[in-house]
């Protein structure tokens, strides 16, 4: 409103122009999280590769491309158990000793060959290519239990192993709702049963080969079959708890009914109303 505008000082004062957090009112965690931050984190060619790898199985799944970032956020989902999830992150960095590790270590260049196969180990070979009748085995149990039709199981490879938490099947034709920006509550149901099955199949693998070859344990058939329904089992069981007694939130229920009905079904499971019985899957 004035008729000459004064010029005004858009300098900031020295007291008020701070750098960096006060050590009075800091705490260590802020502090390490801030020093973790500005680190300068060295390349980490197995993990790159294998990040590479895992992209590209999504994008051929999914249809889009998948960030670093979101690969590793995904792995911590809470649908992967803690144990899952640790052994999808060291595998991701190829932590394990197995294969090419024992190569240069006098006395111990055999275990780098599969007992099995007299083949060059890797995590792929434990999981997709051994002729252990054990791994087979596993992997049958897992797409008995799939009900949606060979049509919606991806073809497994390490990519979609590593990848399992970012993994987002697509609607069928019958199920898009043009009204909602989302999949079908189905399709979400039937991804988080696949997540399930893939990665309980891999990490069982993964635990019983560990166990033979470590400990020396032979495992029979059913033996096999036995601990697969558990863990199978114990994940339909925690699910039914979260649902009913835990959460209780409609839109959850929804999702676990949708996950876990169809499955029930196909094994002659009494599946109405199941989330309020005892029902489970049996050997």
């Amino acid at each position: 409103m004035k008729d000459a505008p004064e010029r005004l000082n858009t300098q900031i004062p020295t007291e008020f122009d701070l750098q960096g957090a006060k050590l009075a009112t800091i705490d260590q965690a802020t502090a390490y999280q801030g020093i973790r931050k500005n680190r300068t984190k060295p390349p980490r060619p197995d993990a790159q590769e294998n990040l590479q790898i895992t992209r590209e199985a999504l994008e051929q799944l999914n249809g889009t491309k998948e960030t670093n970032s979101t690969i590793w956020i995904e792995m911590r989902k809470p649908i992967l158990r803690t144990r899952v999830q640790q052994f999808l992150y060291k595998t991701m960095h190829k932590a394990y000793m197995i294969g090419d590790k024992w190569i240069g270590i006098p006395g111990y260049e055999d275990r780098a060959k599969c007992l099995i196969c007299q083949r060059r180990e890797s995590m792929e070979h434990i999981l997709l290519e051994c002729t252990n009748d054990i791994r087979t085995l596993i992997w049958k149990k897992a797409k008995d239990i799939w009900p949606h039709g060979q049509n919606r199981w991806p073809n497994i490879t390490i990519g979609t192993i590593l990848g399992i938490g970012s993994i987002a099947l697509q609607d069928e034709e019958n199920d898009i709702d043009d009204r909602a920006n989302t999949r079908s509550i189905k399709t979400r149901g039937q991804t988080r049963l696949l997540q399930i099955l893939v990665a309980e199949a891999s990490h069982l693998i993964w635990v019983i080969r560990c166990e033979r070859v470590i400990h020396g344990r032979n495992h029979t058939e059913q033996q096999v079959i036995n601990r697969w329904t558990n863990k199978i089992n114990e994940r339909l069981t925690i699910d039914r708890i979260t649902a009913t007694k835990i959460k209780q939130d409609p839109n959850f229920t929804k999702l676990t009914n949708a996950t876990w009905k169809d499955a029930l079904r196909k094994q002659g499971i009494q599946h109405e109303n199941w989330i309020h019985h005892q029902e489970v899957f049996s050997g």
